[in-house]
């Protein structure tokens, strides 16, 4: 079950994609030598940076610091981008810190889980 996508407007047109992480805790996927397709904009906070990514028990996907592994010290989850499918743990409404919000929609089309 896909409960995910990260790049749903710009699909990969052959298999030369590469998932980066980089040291401040970026994620990005890049078509090949390309430009990157999407980015999860995101940064660990200090100096002390070791960020992981990891795909949790729970279908979360998420960027951590290495030495901070709880929860309260996501750098990025999937979780709070939800796509077309609900999973225990997710949040909806409005996220009060970074004035995103995250609610349920239908699918575009049956082929196109994008909003």
């Amino acid at each position: 079950m896909v409960v995910w996508v990260a790049n749903r407007k710009t699909s990969f047109i052959n298999t030369s994609g590469v998932v980066k992480l980089d040291s401040n805790g970026n994620l990005s996927l890049v078509n090949g030598s390309g430009p990157i397709t999407w980015s999860s904009n995101s940064s660990a906070p200090g100096t002390n940076r070791k960020p992981i990514a990891k795909l949790l028990n729970t279908g979360n996907f998420v960027i951590m610091n290495e030495n901070l592994l709880n929860e309260d010290n996501y750098i990025w989850q999937s979780f709070d981008h939800p796509g077309d499918t609900y999973m225990p743990g997710m949040k909806l409404g409005k996220n009060f810190v970074t004035g995103s919000e995250a609610y349920l929609t239908s699918w575009r089309s049956a082929d196109d889980p994008s909003p």
